[in-house]
């Protein structure tokens, strides 16, 4: 049994490709089994370390999958759902700190989750935006500089979609 466990932190480490080894040996009490207890230290790691392209969560109390461009070429958040769906069905711990947003969209599938208001709790700049946008198409126009100022200064090409989008009729 322990030599699956050490095998399966092994296997986990791969997946992230991380910077550094990390090995794992606490003494543990068995409440809810090693492997329960084993998940439970991982998430805490995965929670804090920076791999490439950052760290993966993001967030206060209530963290959710961070995505840039270099997470996303790592495949991360892919990695990071199977990982939870294993959790899941295999009875491991869960992250307790991950937004209940990812256990909608797990459960419910993506229309269940409503852009705007998840945008209005972790964004309020963009919620503010897309509803002027939406309600006022006179302002598509005006708001462009908002979006390109916003995208400039976190870091992201949008071109295509300023083009594309703010010039289209809704």
């Amino acid at each position: 049994m322990s030599v699956y466990i050490l095998q399966l932190i092994l296997n986990m480490q791969k997946l992230f490709e991380l910077k550094k080894t990390i090995f794992i040996f606490f003494s543990v009490i068995d409440t809810g089994g090693i492997y329960r207890n084993v998940t439970e230290l991982f998430w805490k790691n995965v929670k804090t370390n920076e791999f490439i392209g950052g760290r993966l969560f993001d967030g206060d109390q209530l963290f959710l999958i961070q995505q840039n461009t270099n997470i996303i070429s790592w495949e991360y958040p892919k990695i990071i759902g199977k990982l939870l769906f294993w959790s899941l069905i295999h009875v491991g711990s869960w992250p307790k700190w991950l937004d209940p947003l990812h256990l909608q969209y797990i459960f419910e599938g993506e229309d269940s989750i409503m852009c705007l208001n998840a945008l209005s709790e972790y964004v309020p700049f963009l919620y503010n935006l897309a509803k002027d946008i939406l309600e006022i198409p006179k302002t598509r126009n005006s708001r462009k500089n908002d979006i390109e100022l916003w995208a400039q200064y976190n870091g992201l090409d949008v071109g295509y979609f300023t083009i594309h989008y703010l010039q289209c009729e809704v």
